[in-house]
C-alpha cells in the first residue's frame, strides 16, 4: 500500500506540478502546516490526507495553473485539493484493484491538528524544500 500511494503521489506531483521529490532525511516538520482531505467510498472507505507548508502551496499552484502571477489563496488551497483528488482516484484501483468504482468526496481543507495516528500507508516527500506528508486511512 505504501509503495502504490509513493508511486500515486510522485507521479502526481512531477507530471501535474512539475515538481520532483527530494529525500526527505533530517527534514523537520512542516512551519505553517495545511492540508487537504479527500473522503472515498466504494468495496473499501477512508481518506486521503496531504499536509504541508503553506509556503509551498504557491508554487504548487503556479505550476499547476501555468501562470506567473500569483495565485490567490483560493487558488493555491484547490490546487493542493486536486492533488490530493487525484493521488486518490491513481492510488485506490492501485491498491485494491481496477473491477469496483471508488466515490471520491470534494477536497476540503482541515486542521492539520485532527490528522489522526496510524494510517494504513504513510509517505513523506520533500518538494522544493518543503516536507509534504500524505497519509491513506481504510476503515
Amino acid at each position: 500500500m505504501t509503495s502504490c500511494l509513493y508511486q500515486a503521489a510522485t507521479l502526481v506531483f512531477d507530471q501535474l506540478a512539475f515538481l520532483l521529490p527530494d529525500s526527505d532525511e533530517g527534514m523537520e516538520p512542516s512551519a505553517d502546516p495545511v492540508a487537504v482531505m479527500v473522503s472515498f467510498e466504494g468495496p473499501k472507505t477512508g481518506k486521503l490526507v496531504i499536509s504541508t507548508c503553506r509556503s509551498l502551496l504557491p508554487i504548487l499552484a503556479a505550476n499547476i495553473l501555468g501562470d506567473e502571477l500569483q495565485p490567490t489563496e483560493l487558488q493555491q488551497m484547490d490546487a493542493l485539493g486536486e492533488v490530493a483528488n487525484i493521488v486518490c482516484g491513481n492510488v485506490l484501483p492501485a491498491v485494491f484493484g481496477p473491477k469496483d468504482p471508488f466515490l471520491l468526496g470534494p477536497p476540503r481543507a482541515i486542521d492539520p491538528a485532527a490528522i489522526p495516528a496510524d494510517p494504513a500507508a504513510e509517505v513523506r516527500l520533500v518538494l522544493e524544500e518543503r516536507p509534504v506528508e500524505l497519509r491513506l486511512f481504510v476503515n
